[in-house]
């Protein structure tokens, strides 16, 4: 099997944003970073989806690691975890968590995420 790797840079207010996801059988790794294309640990969060088990689309989400940007990597987690039916594990090495900064983000992943979906 061969590893699918997605990446995307965006600007948003002056700064760089790069977003790669590493798509697994059964799950996805989603790293984010404002260094460029640096990637480092930072906040990491993991999701898993429950609705399977009970019919909701709602994921369980945690934190794993807070350096900061613990809000993005928990909602970011839980949202490509219910959009795609696949745990998430965010890594966010980022420097600033502003609102507009994580809105941006998840729009962005979210059009990285287009058309994948468990079966």
């Amino acid at each position: 099997m061969t590893i699918k790797v997605v990446e995307e840079s965006c600007e948003i207010e002056g700064a760089e944003i790069s977003v790669s996801i590493i798509h697994l059988e059964n799950a996805l790794i989603v790293l984010v970073t404002d260094r460029g294309n640096r990637y480092r640990i930072g906040t990491m969060a993991l999701a898993t989806p429950i609705g399977r088990m009970t019919g909701e689309n709602a994921p369980a989400a945690f934190t794993l690691l807070g350096t900061g940007g613990e809000l993005l990597a928990k909602v970011l987690a839980g949202r490509t975890s219910a959009n795609t039916g696949k745990a998430s594990l965010c890594i966010v090495g980022l420097r600033d968590d502003e609102h507009e900064t994580i809105s941006s983000i998840l729009k962005t992943v979210e059009k990285m995420l287009q058309g994948t979906k468990s079966e």
